[in-house]
């Protein structure tokens, strides 16, 4: 899962794969806690059993990123995910 506007407290609950700047993050979680993990962050994506992509919060965030955390996240986005 990949977080936008990281709630670092909340963050210790998730295994950290992957965190480009202080507010983007990849968490290890499964596709069933996407609802939970989205607690942690204002904009939470993740990649779900059947490879789509469900997204869920602010996505207006997407424009506030700099060029290279933007690109980090398009790369994770359009990566296909085998579960």
């Amino acid at each position: 899962m990949l977080l936008i506007g990281v709630d670092s407290r909340s963050l210790s609950r998730w295994r950290v794969i992957d965190q480009p700047c202080p507010d983007v993050a990849v968490v290890e979680a499964g596709p069933d806690d996407l609802e939970e993990v989205a607690r942690s962050g204002r904009l939470v994506m993740g990649h779900l059993r059947d490879h789509y992509l469900r997204v869920i919060g602010d996505t207006s965030l997407l424009d506030g990123l700099d060029e290279d955390v933007r690109a980090f996240v398009d790369s994770w986005r359009d990566r296909t995910r085998s579960v």
